[in-house]
């Protein structure tokens, strides 16, 4: 039987001992002491190190994805007519410091999945549920904007939900400004027609 109090506990001290020494330095026993568990104990919550991580990154991992709609949601309102540069800008920018901190975790929680089939597993389940969730979620968009304004919705699949704002920190000054991705954003979304 899993005491919740107790795996609870164990999850935030995985959690601040990530936030603390990274992923990769995370230690089932400096998890087992700052929560007042034990090793075996984790184990018997968890299977492993890699099930804890499992866990404990495909939370974190579903978090600032569901976090990142919501900011664009809540930017752009409820209700309403909608215009392309109103989408243009609730989207975020590969610029903003947050979004690239985040995909820098991202990153390394991909690269951990790698040899954890259990995270790999979850993460997959994860990225199928907030796809959906987009789909849903640009259908209300496309509603509410003009007929002469609407556009392929695929571009979000396909172009911007897949992109890494880590790639433009890597660029860094040989990249893009804000503005330049922005026009790039309104150009693309007004040429690509609604599918039928």
């Amino acid at each position: 039987m899993i005491d919740l109090a107790a795996s609870e506990r164990i999850l935030r001290s995985a959690r601040e001992q990530i936030a603390a020494k990274g992923i990769l330095g995370l230690r089932v026993a400096d998890v087992a002491a700052a929560a007042y568990s034990s090793v075996t104990q984790i184990y018997r919550y968890f299977g492993s190190r890699e099930g804890l991580l499992a866990r404990v990154l495909g939370d974190i991992y579903e978090e600032q994805l569901d976090a990142a709609l919501q900011v664009v949601l809540a930017t752009l309102g409820s209700d309403g007519p909608l215009t392309l540069d109103d989408i243009v800008r609730a989207l975020p920018s590969p610029t903003d410091e947050a979004l690239q901190a985040n995909s820098e975790i991202r990153i390394q929680i991909l690269a951990v999945s790698v040899n954890n089939e259990e995270l790999r597993d979850r993460l997959r389940l994860i990225s199928q549920q907030q796809v959906v969730k987009w789909e849903r979620s640009i259908e209300v968009v496309l509603e509410r904007l003009p007929v002469s304004e609407r556009f392929d919705p695929r571009i979000f699949t396909m172009n911007l939900v897949m992109q890494m704002a880590y790639y433009r920190k890597l660029l860094g000054s040989a990249g893009f400004s804000e503005e330049e991705y922005r026009e790039y954003l309104r150009d693309l979304l007004r040429s690509m027609p609604q599918q039928s």
